[in-house]
């Protein structure tokens, strides 16, 4: 038989190393405790973050908006407006009959005009009344408007089974499309814009083309500049992934791709 003072050492030295892992366990633990709770904090403040940087990107949206909201106003509707003001002053002057029907002629038409200029930008500021429609049916409606004009020509092109997105989708896309369009028209001098609207497997793209003079990054205009944040903006809001190119001579391409995930 064994000696006892062997057994008793080897009990007790049992127990030490058991007391050890269960340390080294309980140890673990809070450190793992801890990381969790660090990391929770970390997503909190990301999370915080992002909130911060959405609401002050919406803010800038905004602001952008309501600046071009004036702009339109004053530069296109007020001048209008005056004008027919300073004619129905000279129609109080004049004792010309048929001046006076011309003045009143003139009259009719800037008010008509200035009409007309309210509703295409209350048209472009929300797409409520619209809201049924589908997003092939907005960008076919935008098609036609500037087919009609004479502008440019525009194509469009649905590949693939529709897919039935919300009103803020709806409107952010067709933003997006908008404000690429006014781009093309005011600073391209392009002959051609083409509107791709594909919907895949693993999500929905929005290409828009022109053949354009195109541009180099750093020489853009200060208004196309303001129309390409806008888009990133809007892109980054609805969690779509734009890619951007344009080569000088050879016009601009708009990619924007929004996974399945974030279609709702």
């Amino acid at each position: 038989m064994d000696d006892p003072k062997e057994g008793y050492l080897l009990i007790g030295t049992t127990m030490l190393l058991l007391m050890v892992f269960l340390v080294a366990i309980f140890l673990l633990m809070l450190i793992y405790r801890r990381r969790k709770l660090e990391h929770l904090r970390e997503l909190e403040t990301m999370k915080e973050k992002y909130q911060k940087e959405m609401l002050e990107t919406q803010i800038d949206i905004q602001r952008n908006t309501m600046q071009q909201i004036g702009r339109e106003i004053h530069d296109n509707v007020g001048q209008k407006l005056t004008l027919a003001v300073l004619y129905a002053g000279h129609l109080t002057l004049s004792e010309n009959s048929t001046m006076s029907t011309e003045k009143i002629s003139s009259i009719a038409e800037l008010i008509n005009e200035s009409l007309n200029d309210l509703r295409e930008l209350s048209q472009y500021l929300t797409v409520s009344s619209e809201g049924s429609s589908g997003l092939d049916a907005l960008l076919m409606k935008q098609v036609k408007k500037l087919n009609e004009a004479e502008v440019c020509a525009v194509s469009f092109e649905s590949i693939g089974k529709p897919i039935e997105f919300s009103l803020k989708l709806n409107s952010m896309l067709l933003r997006i499309t908008q404000e690429f369009l006014n781009n093309s028209i005011k600073h391209a001098e392009c002959r051609n814009i083409y509107i791709r609207a594909i919907y895949g497997k693993t999500g929905f793209t929005l290409s828009l083309a022109d053949d354009g003079k195109g541009f180099i990054a750093g020489d853009m205009k200060s208004n196309a500049g303001i129309g390409l944040e806008n888009m990133k903006k809007r892109a980054t809001l609805i969690g779509g992934e734009l890619i951007f190119k344009s080569t000088p001579g050879k016009g601009t391409n708009l990619d924007l791709f929004l996974p399945t995930e974030k279609i709702i």
